[in-house]
């Protein structure tokens, strides 16, 4: 599955993944031909490929968060994330669209996207390999794209689900932490 992009050589681990999210409109890359995939991933780059995953989904426009710029691509997108309930910023007015992502932030970001099925826009559905998937948010990490764990496996440590663990005790208390 030929992803289009002349830096994703066919033979790449993430080959057919980038494919899959081109042909689905989850990207379009950082260029018509460039997907630049070893570029680090900020906030603001993830929330445009959850909300294009959901199918662009209206969501109320919100000021809580000063940080975010008018008529930038993650005007609509943060919004619809903190609406939805899929982030709390990283404080009470700041989203830090330009701050790269952790790891934990994005299997937090992906378990409660998984979570709230009416943050997708009407007519598109929850990916049936979300579905049913366990409400532990360390389930997630190893299926995070491209890259590893300590040791080179794709399965996480204890200590790493920790603060993962944490945070999904933290959720279920109705407490909503930053991420």
């Amino acid at each position: 599955m030929p992803s289009g992009f002349q830096d994703v050589a066919s033979t790449a681990n993430y080959a057919d993944a980038v494919a899959w999210m081109t042909e689905d409109g989850i990207t379009n890359g950082t260029s018509p031909t460039m997907l630049s995939p070893h570029q680090k991933l900020t906030r603001s780059m993830f929330a445009m490929f959850l909300w294009h995953l959901a199918g662009y989904p209206n969501a109320p426009t919100s000021e809580q968060f000063t940080d975010i710029p008018e008529r930038q691509c993650c005007t609509e997108t943060v919004p619809w994330m903190l609406h939805g309930g899929i982030t709390t910023g990283t404080s009470a007015t700041t989203f830090s669209p330009g701050h790269n992502l952790a790891r934990g932030q994005i299997a937090t970001f992906l378990w409660r996207l998984a979570a709230t099925p009416d943050a997708f826009a009407p007519g598109i559905e929850l990916l049936s390999t979300m579905r049913g998937f366990p409400t532990r948010a360390c389930f997630w990490t190893p299926f995070l794209p491209s890259s590893s764990w300590r040791g080179g496996t794709s399965r996480p440590s204890p200590r790493r689900c920790r603060p993962i663990e944490a945070q999904r005790r933290v959720d279920e208390q109705s407490a909503v932490p930053p991420s």
